[in-house]
C-alpha cells in the first residue's frame, strides 16, 4: 500500500506542476491557452520549461488538422506557489499594459508628426504653386 500511496503522491505533484505551467502561460506575457489539458505535456530542460498541447485548426471545405502548440518560459516559475504565480501575473500584466500604452502613445505621436509633415508639405506645394502664378 505504501508504494501505491507514493505513486499517487508523485502523480498528484506532477499534476500540480502541470497546473502551475498552465497558470503561468495563460496570461501576459505569454497569452497561451491550453485547449485540452489532458493532452498537455510539460518538458523541463534546465532553465527552460516548455508546455506542449494539441490544437485543432479548421481549414477550407470543413477540413481539420491537429497542430502542436508550445510555449517556453523560465522553469524557475514552476517553483512558485499558486498565490505567488497570481502576484507574478499581476506584475507581468502591469508591465505588459505599460509597454502597450507606451507603444500606442508612440504610434499616436508618429501619426501626429506625419500629419503635420503632410500639412507642411501641402502648404509648401500650394505656396510654390501660387508664387509662380503671380
Amino acid at each position: 500500500m505504501a508504494k501505491t500511496d507514493k505513486l499517487q503522491t508523485i502523480l498528484y505533484e506532477a499534476d500540480q506542476i502541470l497546473e502551475r505551467a498552465m497558470l503561468i502561460t495563460g496570461d501576459a506575457p505569454f497569452f497561451m491557452y491550453v485547449g485540452e489539458r489532458e493532452y498537455a505535456k510539460l518538458i523541463i530542460d534546465g532553465e527552460t520549461a516548455t508546455l506542449f498541447w494539441p490544437e485543432s485548426e479548421s481549414g477550407y471545405y470543413n477540413s481539420c488538422s491537429i497542430e502542436c502548440q508550445s510555449v517556453n518560459f523560465p522553469s524557475e516559475l514552476l517553483l512558485m506557489s499558486v498565490e505567488e504565480i497570481a502576484t507574478w501575473k499581476v506584475k507581468q500584466r502591469e508591465q505588459y499594459d505599460a509597454k502597450e500604452k507606451a507603444k500606442a502613445e508612440a504610434a499616436a505621436r508618429t501619426r501626429e508628426i506625419q500629419k503635420k509633415a503632410l500639412e507642411l508639405q501641402t502648404l509648401a506645394a500650394l505656396k510654390a504653386k501660387y508664387e509662380t502664378q503671380s
